[in-house]
């Protein structure tokens, strides 16, 4: 696994859009003292935290979370539960720091793509900000619409959009 520091130099400087740069920086810490080793992450966007969360933030909605896949998946158990259960917490703004490596792994071994068709929502953000993404793909997807993302998802592709004159 790659380090922190080299996954925030490919996220910064070498796939972050061009009007992006210098504007849009990604930040994880650890509690390294903690039971569980586990820490916050965020996206901060000209200096505010746009995307934030913690493993308390992961706590509070995981009951409700596993209630829901209870009603709605019942015989859904192992690997395609954990899964699940990332997918909706991410979906509803709470990411653990596993998670966001979980992501950036994905978003890091498919192709771009793959990534803005991603279930997973920070990977569609970690794809949307990418430089690979280009002004005709950006209209499609403004032309397409996003009104269906989660409001902190969608922030990210105004973002993308605006920094592009679109």
């Amino acid at each position: 696994m790659k380090s922190w520091s080299d996954i925030r130099k490919i996220l910064e400087q070498d796939r972050l859009a061009p009007p992006l740069r210098g504007r849009v920086q990604y930040f994880i810490t650890r509690y390294r003292e903690a039971h569980d080793d586990h820490g916050r992450i965020s996206i901060r966007v000209d200096g505010e935290e746009v995307f934030k969360s913690s493993i308390f933030d992961v706590f509070k909605l995981n009951r409700e979370i596993e209630r829901c896949i209870d009603e709605q998946y019942p015989a859904m158990t192992g690997r395609d539960r954990w899964n699940k259960e990332n997918e909706l917490l991410i979906t509803e703004g709470a990411a653990s720091d596993h998670a966001f490596y979980y992501a950036f792994r994905e978003y890091d071994t498919q192709s771009i793509e793959q990534s803005l068709e991603s279930k997973y929502a920070l990977v569609r953000v970690l794809a949307i900000l990418d430089r690979r993404v280009g002004k005709r793909r950006l209209a499609g997807i403004k032309e397409r619409g996003f009104d269906g993302e989660p409001e902190w998802v969608q922030f990210f592709y105004r973002l993308r959009l605006e920094a592009e004159g679109l």
